[in-house]
């Protein structure tokens, strides 16, 4: 499962790339690979993070010899990575949510990493290791996105074409005018992808 997970973490990145160049597809392929990570981390956060194989994560005696604070821990540092991954998918769309899924995700992430931080300075588990890794790089990267001003990333990623960023700007801000994103269309058919 850790296969899949760096996997679908190395197409995320690749796509992102893609996405911000705006390379063909690329949408698609960021959003399935960042919400099949999300995924994972929603509902086999605690095979994933206890090295538990996939072929033993749907049995209940693969449990037996984890704490319970080992399943609270990898429950709800697998919520607060889905959260994140999730409100990092909203703002790079500019739907609605982002802010509030980032901040939760924000939130769970820096509890986890302050718990895990305690139990390995306790315990020199590498559990506590490998969530912290995680915890922190994801962290660092969902601040950074949630800290970014509403229009920078589409500003960066249409700096050729201006006349689609102020179309947008305007429509975002009057949601319901179908004049505005009208105007968005057609601006949005000029661009060459």
């Amino acid at each position: 499962m850790k296969k899949l997970e760096l996997l679908l973490s190395a197409i995320a990145v690749i796509a992102f790339v893609l996405f911000m160049l705006l390379a063909p597809k690329s949408t698609i392929i960021l959003v399935l690979s960042v919400l099949l990570l999300s995924m994972i981390y929603f509902y086999l956060s605690v095979a994933l993070f206890n090295g538990i194989p996939t072929q033993k994560a749907f049995k209940k005696s693969s449990y037996a010899f984890l704490s319970n604070s080992r399943i609270v821990i990898s429950i709800l540092t697998g919520l607060a990575l889905s959260f994140t991954l999730v409100g990092f998918i909203f703002k790079l769309l500019f739907w609605p949510g982002a802010e509030v899924n980032l901040m939760i995700g924000l939130t769970g992430l820096l509890i986890a990493s302050l718990t895990g931080t305690t139990k390995l300075f306790m315990t020199r588990d590498s559990f506590y290791g490998n969530v912290l890794k995680r915890t922190v790089t994801y962290g660092l990267v969902a601040f950074i996105i949630y800290l970014l001003p509403e229009f920078t990333l589409l500003e960066y990623r249409f700096r050729d074409y201006p006349d689609y960023v102020e179309a947008y700007k305007k429509a975002i801000k009057n949601p319901r005018d179908m004049e505005l994103w009208d105007e968005v269309d057609k601006e949005r058919e000029k661009i060459e992808i």
